[in-house]
């Protein structure tokens, strides 16, 4: 608040890829108890959530998952599973297309500080890639 009025700023964030805060694990799969395959998955790491809620409660920064090829159906059930976790440091969830419309998008978004990727992809967003040891200097 200004002079008693109430604020118009956009709220600073950090905007964090899936990719980077998953971890990924296989699955066996199987048919008449018969190894045909297996599964790759995704799951949350737990030690990289916490390392982003340490940062956002010191700094007061939000954070955005971004998730690229996924739908509001995913967003959902990707919320769903942060909160179930218990301590969750993600206040916004956006979904783009392909890494492409992520990417053209990215010039126009003034209150971003920068993205968390997975270290092969940081290069691609220039000054604003970032890595989990930028986030906990910062603080």
């Amino acid at each position: 608040m200004y002079k008693g009025d109430i604020a118009n700023d956009i709220p600073r964030r950090v905007l964090v890829t899936y990719e980077a805060v998953t971890l990924e694990y296989q699955i066996d799969k199987k048919f008449l108890g018969v190894k045909t395959g297996e599964v790759t998955r995704r799951r949350f790491d737990r030690v990289t959530l916490n390392r982003l809620w340490r940062y956002t409660s010191k700094s007061g920064v939000g954070i955005e998952l971004v998730n690229l090829g996924a739908d509001d159906e995913d967003l959902a059930v990707r919320q769903q599973e942060l909160d179930q976790l218990g301590t969750n440091p993600i206040n916004y969830l956006s979904h783009y297309r392909d890494m492409g419309d992520f990417l053209e998008e990215l010039p126009y978004r003034p209150e971003v500080l920068g993205v968390l990727d997975t270290p092969d992809r940081q290069g691609m967003y220039g000054s604003r890639g970032i890595g989990m040891e930028h986030l906990e200097r910062a603080v």
